[in-house]
């Protein structure tokens, strides 16, 4: 016997249900019924579009625009400098004795010094 392949399960609600024949739901403000999501739209060298294909995805073309319009606008004004906010902290992390870029313990940092020498 298969499992898995068309077996009824019972679910919290106490219902049964077919794990095989569960109807699938519609996004919220997708296409109409019928219709696959994700048909971008069709148009004619004329400029015209053909009725029934007009959404991309969820959207429909002009929220689908003012969509990637605020993306690209809010990628702009991103600040991709790194801020220092606390310059005590950078200047303790600089002065700690590091090993393969992490810090050493200061417990560790004592017998390090000893065990590279004088000069270290």
């Amino acid at each position: 016997m298969e499992y898995g392949r068309g077996m009824r399960t019972r679910h919290a609600t106490g219902s049964l249900t077919s794990s095989r024949l569960r109807p699938t739901r519609r996004a919220a403000g997708g296409p109409p019924a019928g219709q696959p999501s994700g048909s971008a739209p069709v148009i004619i060298p004329s400029g015209e579009k053909i009725p029934g294909k007009h959404y991309v995805g969820a959207y429909s073309p002009d929220a689908r625009e003012e969509r990637l319009r605020r993306f690209y606008e809010g990628r702009t004004r991103r600040v991709w400098d790194r801020r220092v906010k606390y310059d005590v902290r950078k200047n303790f992390a600089d002065s700690r004795v590091r090993v393969k870029g992490r810090f050493v313990k200061k417990s560790d940092e004592d017998k390090l010094r000893t065990a590279l020498g004088p000069g270290s």
